[in-house]
């Protein structure tokens, strides 16, 4: 059922010559500024809100719509589409070169019970807020829309109401991705994404392997076409209409014992349904620098792009045998180290190192590392080699 990110590096090189194999220094910068912090203050913000669609309250929609113009998105609108329903609450940036190229990044607002619902769905609500906050001021070369849909639990109600009308409109939609459950981590150990994904999106899986692989290489990526669930949720009638979508989700294996247990309770709060920053932050990043790909973000004339400066960090000897030494020019006292393995698992974890710490792997099978070190309330990642 799923094909593990040891396959990430073949997908990178055979698909350099589609997407030049470095960072954009912009989508560095915007891809950076998403953040798990303003993740989960976003999701604290709707799981006490009734989002339940019977109850038909308008207040989740208005918070919605403000923060998307708090954002200076072009076009906010409600998107009503049945009696007694919440509205789909749409903000679109206009492209500055292909204004009716459009590419959407979508998340169900609505819950299936009054104050839960923090991982189901209002973790992907809060991803794409965070695509309108990091993308403020950025000029676009292509259309991005995001849509906050509703009625998403009682039959996807809303994403068809918008499908149906983009069709027979005539939008143009060159893909989708849409995030549905992004804050869990089982037993907090669990840092992967799976991405949901049918043939025709392929050349779309592609290109998220490149932009995960470029600027969020501490993701795990697993890859899902065949599982049960991977048609319960809003992409399902964009494929369809055969539009390339991805469904972004914490674990699509409803039944192998990972899956978020507080799903559809009253435990889907946060520290409970939704207890990862770190992973909600990380999928979303993934989603972000898929979409900065396609939409191809500039400055406007003038406008320089922000100084961005990560820790310059040596890892040495790298590749390594049994330990590797860490280096910083940057006076600090603080280093704190998370090693991950291929598959985005956490395997080693330590706290308040100095400078010029040497750290063993002697007991770690022979591979490739993840490592992420923060200096300071700074963050950078490098690859290890275990020979």
């Amino acid at each position: 059922m799923t094909v593990k990110r040891s396959l990430m590096t073949l997908c990178v090189l055979l698909l350099t010559n589609t997407f030049s194999f470095s960072q954009s220094p912009l989508i560095h910068q915007m891809v950076q500024q998403v953040s798990g912090d303003t993740l989960f203050a976003t999701i604290a913000d709707l799981q006490p809100m009734d989002r339940v669609n019977a109850s038909n309250s308008m207040v989740p929609a208005y918070y919605l719509k403000q923060r998307l113009q708090q954002y200076d998105v072009d076009t906010v609108f409600f998107h009503f589409f049945k009696d007694n329903t919440p509205p789909n609450v749409i903000g679109i940036r206009y492209g500055e070169l292909y204004p009716d190229d459009y590419y959407i990044l979508g998340g169900h607002y609505d819950a299936v019970l009054p104050g839960a619902g923090a991982d189901d769905n209002a973790s992907g609500t809060a991803g794409v807020l965070e695509m309108a906050r990091v993308t403020r001021g950025i000029k676009l070369q292509k259309s991005l829309m995001l849509i906050l849909f509703a009625a998403e639990e009682v039959g996807l109600w809303g994403s068809f109401a918008f499908v149906d009308s983009a069709i027979n409109h005539s939008v143009n939609i060159e893909g989708m991705i849409n995030m549905d459950m992004i804050a869990y981590s089982h037993n907090l150990t669990d840092s992967s994404v799976s991405v949901c994904y049918k043939y025709h999106c392929l050349d779309m899986l592609d290109t998220f392997m490149v932009a995960a692989g470029l600027y969020v290489p501490e993701l795990g990526i697993e890859t899902d076409s065949s599982s049960a669930v991977i048609w319960a949720s809003d992409h399902a009638p964009f494929w369809l209409q055969q539009i390339p979508a991805l469904f972004l989700i914490e674990n699509s294996d409803r039944w192998g014992g990972s899956f978020n247990p507080y799903y559809h309770t009253f435990a889907d709060t946060i520290g409970m349904g939704a207890n990862s920053p770190w992973l909600a932050e990380k999928i979303t990043r993934s989603a972000v620098a898929t979409l900065l790909l396609y939409v191809e973000p500039f400055l406007p004339i003038g406008i320089e792009l922000p100084t961005y400066q990560k820790p310059t960090v040596t890892l040495y000897p790298n590749p390594t045998h049994q330990q590797f030494t860490i280096r910083s020019p940057q006076l600090t006292q603080h280093i704190n180290l998370t090693l991950f393995d291929n598959t985005g698992r956490v395997v080693l974890s330590q706290m308040n190192l100095p400078n010029g710490h040497s750290v063993d792997i002697s007991s770690l099978p022979h591979g490739v590392y993840f490592v992420r070190i923060d200096i300071d309330g700074e963050a950078v990642t490098k690859k290890v080699v275990k020979m």
